[in-house]
């Protein structure tokens, strides 16, 4: 399984608009394709540390694949339409960058297991 993660920095003013844009436009360019499931979640802290609202706000979409051509396919498709509506809608200040990591659950004991 890969497990897609774009973070989006914004100002902490922007917040909600953010989360309304989100909801109404992004989650639709996202969902294109053969993605698996998405999640949307805001970074709360660092170290033990509250991030304070002098700081950017971090907002992390998780998209899981089940394999590498429907990852890219939808890389190909969706991803650029995301990010290009993002910067439009937000402007100079809006600032995104992806990870892609694969999932390495046969090192996790579960349930079935033991």
């Amino acid at each position: 399984m890969l497990i897609h993660n774009i973070t989006f920095l914004l100002e902490p003013s922007r917040t909600e608009e953010f989360l309304r844009w989100f909801h109404a436009d992004a989650i639709s360019f996202l969902r294109a394709g053969d993605v698996s499931d998405i999640s949307l979640a805001i970074l709360r802290e660092v170290q033990g540390e509250i991030n304070p609202p002098d700081r950017g706000v971090s907002v992390a979409c998780r998209s899981l694949f089940h394999d590498e051509e429907a990852f890219r396919a939808w890389e190909k498709e969706s991803l650029e339409v995301c990010l290009d509506a993002y910067r439009n809608r937000f402007g100079p200040e809006a600032l995104a960058f992806c990870t892609l990591l694969e999932s390495l659950d046969f090192l996790i004991d579960t349930p079935e297991d033991k």
